[in-house]
């Protein structure tokens, strides 16, 4: 028996047959056939018709060629390997690095944050003194621009909700509301007496006094609307402008709202402090005309939390 690769007609010549066979039978034409094909017989089958092209297999010669192509292929796999193992090497370097930088920015944030948030509580402090300043000037005691700065703060974050930096806004503004004071002579700022209408005009720049005093400050710059317009009236009768309504701005209505609340219920030189009752029935009577109903009618929510704070103090 001998085995015999065969070529399939009309198909890849790695598709080969592999057939058993007697060899006898294979070169054996079949009965009756008219004359010997050129190629011989295979199977009975003349090999001119199967069209047996190069045999599909690799001669000798053949198997170094593809052994050094199989190596070309395993250095370049290796070498790709090794670059691929080096960018994962570096790439985790590289993370770590970032990760490293990630701690240091927070840190430097943490400490930044630290330094703004000293930073703030100096400005206050300092804004602080500045008003109790001007308060003994202008014969006030018991921090009477720190109490209107804490109330128009919290009657702020009813109004205008949790806007951090209006609120240090309308505080600033607050805390230095009459600094325009130390430019108004002695004589008439202490004055026992009622004061003339001459004296009077000089009291009423005040406002235009601290406006131009603190102009120029930056981190005042958006307070300054509030020193200048505390004295004005809803009504329009205000100082200096006359302003009314809505054109006065918010802070200011803010802060004349908590300025008059303080001054009602701290003690003066000339009358006693006046109970919670009278205070807000004077700001009631005086709404739409002097303050502004809404912001009245946000001072009636607070007002007992406002006065028990006056009382303890």
């Amino acid at each position: 028996m001998t085995l015999i690769e065969l070529p399939t007609p009309r198909a890849d010549t790695r598709n080969a047959v592999s057939v058993q066979c007697d060899a006898k039978e294979l070169a054996c034409p079949p009965t009756g056939a008219p004359s010997e094909p050129r190629g011989g017989w295979l199977l009975g089958v003349p090999l001119d018709d199967l069209d047996a092209g190069p045999v599909a297999r690799y001669e000798a010669e053949e198997l170094p060629r593809v052994y050094a192509q199989a190596q070309t292929y395993a250095e370049e796999l290796r070498r790709l390997y090794i670059e691929r193992q080096a960018t994962e090497a570096e790439l985790a370097r590289k993370v770590l690095e970032l990760e490293r930088s990630h701690e240091q920015l927070l840190a430097y944030a943490t400490d930044l944050g630290s330094l703004n948030s000293l930073l703030k509580a100096t400005y206050r402090q300092t804004l602080e003194a500045l008003g109790r300043a001007v308060d003994r000037r202008d014969g006030m005691t018991g921090g009477h621009c720190v109490r209107v700065a804490d109330y128009s703060r919290l009657l702020g974050e009813r109004i205008l909700g949790s806007r951090p930096q209006e609120l240090q806004v309308l505080e600033y503004g607050a805390l230095l509301h009459d600094v325009g004071k130390i430019a108004v002579p002695d004589a008439i700022l202490r004055k026992d007496g009622p004061l003339t209408d001459d004296e009077w005009a000089v009291m009423r720049q005040h406002p235009a006094l601290g406006y131009e005093i603190l102009m120029g400050i930056g981190f005042l710059t958006d307070s300054l609307p509030i020193v200048l317009h505390h004295h004005e009236r809803f009504d329009g009768k205000g100082y200096p402008d006359g302003q009314r309504g809505e054109d006065i701005p918010i802070g200011a209505r803010i802060f004349a709202a908590a300025d008059a609340f303080d001054a009602m219920t701290a003690d003066r030189h000339y009358r006693r402090a006046l109970s919670l009752d009278e205070a807000m029935g004077e700001l009631r009577r005086n709404s739409g005309s002097q303050f502004d109903p809404e912001i009245v009618a946000v001072m009636e929510s607070v007002a007992d939390a406002l006065y028990a704070r006056r009382r303890r103090e």
